[in-house]
């Protein structure tokens, strides 16, 4: 007899960990802000990747408490284009796209 279970992945809906989530100025020259609030403590981690998968600068990787987060990066090295940013908080991650003038 053969048993078949699932196992999912373990997506979750990011809306139940952050909300406000803004990046800013969008499009970019040099510098970016993101900002956001986290609804309770957790492992947070931030990456912009190129549209194509590569990863092209990790941003940061730390345990926020909850709260109010905003911080700033320079892309002023990166060539003009389209680039995204990936925000993953305890497993779940958003998308969002950014672009490079």
């Amino acid at each position: 007899q053969t048993t078949i279970q699932s196992n999912p992945l373990g997506i979750e809906n990011i809306s139940n960990k952050i909300s406000g989530l803004e990046i800013y100025p969008n499009p970019v020259n040099d510098v970016f802000g993101v900002s956001f609030n986290m609804n309770k403590a957790g492992a947070a981690s931030a990456s912009v990747y190129t549209v194509d998968g590569k990863l092209c600068r990790h941003l940061f990787s730390e345990k926020l408490n909850s709260g109010a987060f905003s911080k700033s990066y320079d892309m002023s090295s990166f060539a003009a284009g389209i680039y995204l940013f990936k925000l993953n908080i305890d497993g779940a991650t958003v998308t969002e796209k950014i672009i490079k003038e």
